[in-house]
């Protein structure tokens, strides 16, 4: 999921930046179909590829994701090498704390919707 909040949409995109078995990368995205939480979309230049995108759903979880990092970061990082950051592309501004609602923006730019929950 990570991935997809930087905007990879694409398989081959999924596989390189992840880093897997193209067999085990296809079942996982499988089950975020499955689960609602991505969807696939036909490219309309290639009619038997898909295009992978977050549902509300997948974009909705993005502040779960973000404490998980963060916890990640302070109890299981190595604390010598630098921790990845995100920043909204088009200001560039660092995405460090979440707020009462969550993030306002995703790393890829897109502002989220308010869950309404």
């Amino acid at each position: 999921m990570r991935e997809a909040y930087y905007d990879v949409r694409r398989f081959h995109e999924f596989e390189l930046y992840v880093g897997i078995a193209p067999n085990i990368l296809s079942a996982r995205l499988k089950k975020l179909v499955s689960a609602g939480i991505m969807r696939q979309v036909p490219l309309p230049e290639h009619s038997r590829r898909n295009e992978y995108v977050l549902t509300e759903k997948g974009r909705d979880f993005f502040p779960a994701y973000l404490a998980l990092k963060k916890w990640g970061d302070g109890w299981l990082a190595d604390r010598a090498r630098p921790q990845v950051s995100f920043r909204e592309r088009t200001a560039g501004d660092l995405v460090t704390t979440l707020g009462p609602e969550g993030p306002s923006f995703c790393p890829c730019g897109r502002h989220l919707p308010a869950s309404g929950r």
